[in-house]
């Protein structure tokens, strides 16, 4: 993806503490206080989907170099729903090194249209979406299901809420369902649902959901929001434990109302990524697949077989199973065709994997050195959607290991408990590469 630039052809200087943007002409009627703080303006646009941006200085050094997304993990409230995407404090100092890169070094603004020339303020507590449940059977003929949304109140104090609170699942409609007056206690619950409260249904295929406070004043903001995949019948998405920032598929039929169940153990996981080899050859990258249960696991259904998508995709064969405790290997290469390339992995790592047993290949795509989104999805409806078993959004910057950048090793999982999200970086930890082992 090209980077985008901004050139300005006229010296000028920048005091400490200065904010200033590459912004065109029509935000100063916006934010009539930044007349003397814009620089610009810039060529082209901002892509909705993401690209990369690189701040150089006036001998071309690097100040800051990032790719931004709008795919599962990025703050959603950035897409569409008005919001800025605002840098952690943390990762201010590794942004000419792609800190930036990772999505969970990023959050939304605290308020729509962001805060362009001044430091964002840091959000303060407040209700939640804490549980969602979007694949729903009702048993009234006029109704083909009866979703619903929970809310959470993480803090120690009551928090009231008004018609100025609105539900959505639409970032361009943020008010499709304004809330009832109403109460929730400190640390309590309160949720609606789409036969007696909020007027939209939610896609069992995933999709968003946004909880906005719209006063019609400089406080309107998105107070959370998130996108989510696609559900099975009666199981929810929720966070575990309530208020969390980690989100899992809960034992049905859900816990409207009250704590959130424990999660649904996954039945496969991602257990070992090699993104970046030491001999830096697609031909040395790999992914681990782990079942953890005490049962034969298979990786395909009525619908037809599993698959890798995101940054990698893969489709594997039918009637692939993994036993228990078993491991699986898949590559970017074909392993039953290209015997001397298996020949060369199993020589480089030490290994014994044979073709179409514990070895599989070739996926599309690579994997990304620096960072990357994997999804393991289980087919639905002939495969025209998809649920994600297990998912993985790693990075080659902290807090991710970053010794698996190209010095030799592999991420390897930690744990994979039920309550142990492959989206933690402290659920992974650097290690040398052992690929089926």
């Amino acid at each position: 993806m090209q980077a985008k630039t901004a050139h300005n052809t006229a010296a000028r200087s920048v005091q400490p503490g200065f904010r200033g943007g590459k912004t065109p002409r029509k935000t100063i009627i916006r934010y009539p206080g930044l007349a003397n703080r814009i620089a610009g303006e810039y060529s082209g646009r901002l892509s909705n989907d993401g690209e990369r941006i690189t701040l150089i200085d006036s001998i071309n050094g690097v100040i800051a170099d990032f790719e931004y997304n709008d795919s599962f993990g990025w703050p959603a409230a950035a897409d569409g729903a008005g919001h800025s995407l605002v840098p952690l404090e943390t990762a201010l100092p590794g942004q000419p090194d792609g800190s930036l890169n990772y999505n969970g070094n990023w959050r939304q603004s605290t308020r729509i249209h962001g805060s362009p020339g001044a430091d964002d303020p840091e959000p303060a507590a407040s209700l939640l979406v804490n549980e969602v449940m979007a694949h729903t059977d009702y048993p009234n003929s006029q109704l083909t299901s009866n979703d619903w949304i929970e809310l959470y109140n993480p803090t120690g104090a009551d928090m009231a809420y008004d018609d100025r609170w609105y539900l959505s699942d639409d970032p361009t409609n943020l008010k499709k369902w304004a809330l009832p007056a109403g109460v929730v206690p400190a640390g309590g619950w309160v949720s609606f649902d789409q036969v007696s409260g909020f007027n939209f249904g939610l896609s069992k295929e995933g999709e968003y959901v946004f909880l906005s406070y719209l006063p019609g004043t400089a406080e309107d903001r998105v107070v959370d929001c998130l996108k989510f995949g696609g559900q099975e019948n009666s199981i929810s998405w929720g966070r575990f434990p309530d208020g969390d920032s980690r989100w899992f598929f809960l034992a049905a039929p859900g816990t409207r109302g009250a704590a959130n169940a424990d999660p649904i153990q996954p039945p496969v996981v991602i257990s070992e990524i090699m993104y970046h080899p030491t001999r830096d050859t697609d031909d040395d990258e790999y992914l681990e697949l782990y079942n953890p249960t005490d049962a034969t696991v298979n990786l395909y259904n009525q619908e037809g077989s599993w698959r890798l998508d995101s940054g990698i995709s893969y489709i594997f064969p039918m009637q692939l199973s993994i036993p228990a405790g078993g491991r699986i290997v898949v590559v970017g290469f074909d392993p039953a065709v290209e015997t001397a390339r298996l020949t060369a992995f199993n020589t480089t790592y030490g290994s014994t994997l044979t073709a179409g047993t514990d070895i599989f290949g070739p996926w599309s795509g690579n994997l990304s050195n620096s960072g990357e989104r994997i999804d393991l999805q289980e087919p639905q409806d002939m495969g025209t959607w998809w649920i994600t078993v297990d998912q993985v959004i790693y990075s080659d910057y902290s807090p991710w290991p970053v010794s698996p950048d190209g010095y030799g090793e592999a991420l390897m999982r930690l744990s994979s408990a039920p309550t142990a999200s492959g989206n933690d970086p402290a659920n992974w930890t650097a290690a040398p590469p052992s690929p089926g082992d």
